[in-house]
């Protein structure tokens, strides 16, 4: 079956950890013009040498001599660390699941995998797995969280705590298909325009920085297939895999877009 997203059951974890985009340990490469990007300043070009003024002609439209950089945030996205309903492979959508023993393991994985890399940043969904998952890579970064609601996974009404058993099977084929099949909650495209609209807004504060955004597999999957065009029902079909427990994708905000 393909990846259903939603803190997607342990099962995709277990099953598609594997993927190009995603990375756990490790320093993650410098995105493309970052150098210049860093700085993020507007500079002044050197002043030519002219002629002496009673002999040097001004052009007819004179140009500003200001150079132009611009600007490339760094937006990095990690899942949260497991749960039980992870492991016991539930929907979990809104409903407020700690992380269990592994999960904060995994949370500390993830700290010690960014310990020296330059972060300016970190916010985090204001659910309680992906939150604490923030805290314990901010206490490892000596950086504080903020929490954003629209950072938060889709809801998913009253699939909620359901495993794929409780489900009528015509309720899933639907799902499938890319219909909201649950009574309740909201799409995935609403849940994709709110956590995107979410992620620019943030990332536009800090332009030239690096950023940790601490969210659920469902908007990073959002994120990702809105940076290469694809809708989300697409990205499912694509290839895209799932982000694991505390996998890690990086993105960049480039002329006010995310792009790969």
């Amino acid at each position: 079956m393909r990846d259903g997203l939603v803190d997607e059951p342990l099962r995709l974890a277990a099953l598609r950890q594997v993927d190009d985009d995603v990375m756990v340990a490790g320093p993650l490469p410098a995105p493309p013009g970052a150098d210049d990007a860093r700085s993020c300043r507007t500079t002044s070009a050197p002043m030519p040498d002219v002629e002496p003024v009673t002999t040097q002609r001004l052009p007819e439209s004179p140009r500003s001599t200001v150079g132009y950089v611009s600007c490339v945030t760094t937006i990095l996205l990690a899942r949260h660390g497991e749960t039980d309903w992870n492991r016991e492979r539930r929907w979990q959508g809104h409903d407020d699941q700690p992380l269990n023993e592994l999960g904060r393991e995994q949370a500390r994985e993830l700290a010690a995998s960014l310990d020296g890399r330059a972060i300016d940043a970190i916010y985090a969904s204001d659910l309680a797995r992906a939150h604490e998952t923030a805290v314990i890579v901010g206490e490892r970064l000596g950086l504080p969280v903020r929490a954003d609601a629209r950072l938060r996974e889709v809801d998913v009404g009253d699939w909620s705590g359901m495993t794929h058993a409780d489900i009528d099977p015509d309720a899933l084929r639907r799902w499938e298909a890319g219909e909201k099949a649950w009574n309740g909650g909201e799409s995935y495209d609403e849940m994709g325009e709110r956590v995107v609209a979410g992620v620019v807004a943030l990332a536009r504060d800090h332009p030239g920085a690096t950023l940790l955004f601490v969210t659920h597999g469902g908007s990073i999957r959002a994120c990702r297939a809105h940076a290469v065009g694809l809708s989300y029902h697409a990205s499912r079909g694509s290839g895209m895999g799932s982000t694991r427990n505390c996998g890690l994708v990086e993105l960049y905000l480039r002329d006010d877009r995310l792009v790969s």
